[in-house]
């Protein structure tokens, strides 16, 4: 595996980046999140904190396009802050809240699963939806 310049450097995210289609879904979610079944996780946590969803989210947009975000009802008030700052980094985004218990069924049909040491924040676990990498795409959510 040869070095990029930027970006992600885990071969393991690199490549489901790469196998994404259109409508696939990548789970991103903290320490604690009770792991989908039949779903390959790929688990960068290193110790409770590090690295953080909000930090996995950015290096992630930097590599791909996503149509939609679904979060559950809970984080909105329980963590404001991070989900005013994932709102703030995909403003053009269709969004869905949803309940924790339906989340945790919707995450089921995700394709890769990436989990992080995230600790701090409540109901700190995001579904991104791939879009299609053609131009009209790009320019509606980039």
């Amino acid at each position: 595996f040869s070095f990029k310049k930027t970006g992600i450097i885990n071969p393991r995210i690199l490549s489901a980046i790469a196998d994404l289609g259109h409508t696939d879904g990548i789970l991103i979610c903290d320490a604690g999140f009770p792991l989908p079944r039949n779903v390959p996780v790929i688990d960068i946590s290193l110790v409770f904190g590090t690295p953080i969803v909000l930090e996995t989210l950015k290096a992630l947009l930097e590599e791909l396009i996503v149509e939609e975000v679904i979060l559950t009802d809970e984080m909105r008030p329980l963590s404001p802050d991070l989900y005013e700052e994932i709102k703030k980094l995909m403003p053009k985004q269709q969004y869905k809240l949803i309940s924790f218990e339906r989340f945790r069924m919707e995450v089921e049909r995700a394709k890769y699963t990436i989990r992080t040491g995230e600790n701090e924040n409540a109901y700190a676990n995001i579904l991104i939806t791939a879009a299609s990498g053609m131009e009209e795409y790009y320019r509606e959510f980039v």
